[in-house]
């Protein structure tokens, strides 16, 4: 019997939203890139979460925007939607990045 594995990395929204320095949103467009290309299913970009909260994410709707223009075939990009307010923010931003 032959089996999938489905991987999905996190690492550009668990790994940077503690960092203490905001890192630039090109620059974290960067690491999705990057990590896109190591050939995960699936990228965990970001979080739609009130910047008061977690200011390292604050970029997620323009991060979006931003890596829609060079998403890869059969490469899905997600994002922790943790309430109400994000979805509608979510909502609100270019699917095009699906």
């Amino acid at each position: 019997m032959t089996q999938r594995i489905r991987i999905t990395d996190v690492s550009p929204r668990d790994g940077l939203q503690a960092e203490k320095a905001i890192v630039a949103t090109v620059d974290k467009a960067r690491l999705v890139e990057l990590v896109q290309r190591t050939g995960v299913d699936e990228v965990e970009v970001s979080s739609f979460v009130s910047p008061r909260w977690v200011p390292q994410l604050g970029d997620a709707a323009d991060l979006f925007d931003l890596i829609a223009q060079g998403k890869p075939d059969g490469v899905c990009y997600s994002a922790l939607v943790p309430n109400g307010k994000g979805l509608e923010t979510v909502l609100a931003v270019n699917h095009a990045a699906r």
